[in-house]
């Protein structure tokens, strides 16, 4: 049994599952969680970083 977790933009996941697949792991054995989008999470953290420093500074 194979787990995958990616975010839900990432295009290499279905590279990741074909790769197993082709090496003989049947479907059903391949399990792929998605969480939120990874660009947004990213900008979400520089905002609260950038807040921080913000605070800090002051």
């Amino acid at each position: 049994m194979v787990k995958i977790k990616c975010s839900k933009d990432d295009a290499r996941v279905h590279n990741l599952a074909h790769l197993f697949r082709v090496n003989g792991l049947p479907l059903e054995k391949i399990y792929v969680r998605r969480s939120g989008n990874a660009y947004l999470r990213s900008q979400k953290f520089m905002r609260e970083l950038a807040r921080q420093e913000i605070e800090d500074w002051m």
